[in-house]
């Protein structure tokens, strides 16, 4: 076969000639250039803006500890704004103070509110309380949440190992809260019950160090 026969076989075969194939890769350049600037300009678009603010209407309600007035209005905003840590710590703080507490309630939303302080840079939603302090009080809403709950385990008799990791589970919230303010007076008095809880026989040693348990 001769070079022209050659070449006439290749592009019968589908080859295309070294011009044809520097045609065709400038194009692919420069369609994967413009795609590339298409998805940085989608991505810029899509950007997360932060989720509003609660209204001073839920927020007073809960200041002024109106806990089952409260909860329809911060699951209606949360249905809105469900990025927003603080309408779930005050969610959570709702469901811990009802009269009759929905415990396990509350110790999800204290535990989304820590998880969506972290993601969002650490920023306090309330304005007059400082990021430190909204942690804080997150692990303190935890800590109260596992004392309810012992109380109820224990008038229940529930085995020693559900109690055990209640224990567990409350030092690991005081863990933190002293990590973060260990001279806060609510965090001392935490330390004083936790140090009494665990020296009743058949309870565990207190954690030792910040925990990650109740981090979320």
């Amino acid at each position: 076969m001769n070079r022209a026969g050659h070449n006439t076989a290749g592009i019968s075969r589908g080859r295309l000639p070294w011009g044809g194939f520097e045609k065709t890769s400038l194009c692919a350049s420069i369609c994967g250039a413009v795609l590339g600037v298409a998805m940085a300009v989608s991505l810029c678009a899509c950007k997360r803006e932060p989720p509003p603010k609660l209204s001073s209407q839920d927020e007073t309600l809960v200041l002024d500890q109106k806990w089952e007035q409260a909860i329809p209005l911060l699951k209606k905003h949360l249905l809105a704004s469900p990025e927003d840590a603080a309408a779930h710590y005050y969610l959570g703080a709702c469901y811990l103070n009802l009269s009759d507490p929905v415990l396990a309630a509350a110790e999800g939303e204290f535990e989304v509110a820590l998880t969506l302080f972290r993601r969002n840079g650490m920023e306090s939603r309330i304005e007059r309380v400082t990021p430190k302090d909204f942690e804080l009080r997150c692990y303190l809403g935890l800590a109260n949440v596992y004392i309810r709950s012992l109380g109820v385990a224990m008038g229940l008799n529930a085995s020693m190992s559900i109690v055990n990791q209640m224990v567990r589970n409350l030092g690991a919230a005081v863990s933190n809260a002293e990590s973060i303010a260990p001279d806060d007076p609510r965090v001392k008095r935490l330390q004083v019950l936790l140090d009494n809880l665990i020296h009743r026989p058949g309870l565990p040693p207190p954690p030792e160090g910040p925990q990650s348990r109740v981090s979320a």
